[in-house]
C-alpha cells in the first residue's frame, strides 16, 4: 500500500470522526433548547437551512450564556471541514 493511500485513510477517518462529534454535539444542544423552550418554538431535527442556524444559534445563546457546547460544535465542524480540504487537495495532488 502506498503512503498516499495511508495518509488519506488517516484524514478520511479523522473527517468522519469530526462530523459524527459535530452531529452528536448539535443534537446534544438541539435537545437541551427544546427542554427549555415551549412547545410552539421548539426547533425540529428535520431541517436546517441557514436562517434556522442563526436563529438557532441566537436562541441557544440567550438561554445558555455560558455553555461551551457551541463553541466545541464550532471546533469540530471546522475542523472536519478542514481535514476533508485537505484530503481533497491530496486526491488532485497526488492523481
Amino acid at each position: 500500500m502506498r503512503a498516499f493511500h495511508i495518509v488519506f485513510a488517516i484524514y478520511a477517518t479523522a473527517t468522519a470522526i469530526c462530523g459524527f462529534a459535530a452531529f452528536a454535539i448539535a443534537n446534544e444542544m438541539l435537545d437541551k433548547l427544546n427542554r427549555v423552550l415551549p412547545e410552539e418554538n421548539q426547533f425540529s431535527p428535520m431541517w436546517w437551512g441557514p436562517m434556522k442556524y442563526v436563529t438557532f444559534v441566537r436562541a441557544y445563546r440567550q438561554v445558555f450564556p455560558q455553555d461551551t457546547l457551541l463553541f466545541w460544535y464550532r471546533v469540530t465542524l471546522y475542523c472536519g471541514f478542514a481535514i476533508f480540504i485537505v484530503c481533497t487537495s491530496f486526491l488532485f495532488w497526488y492523481r
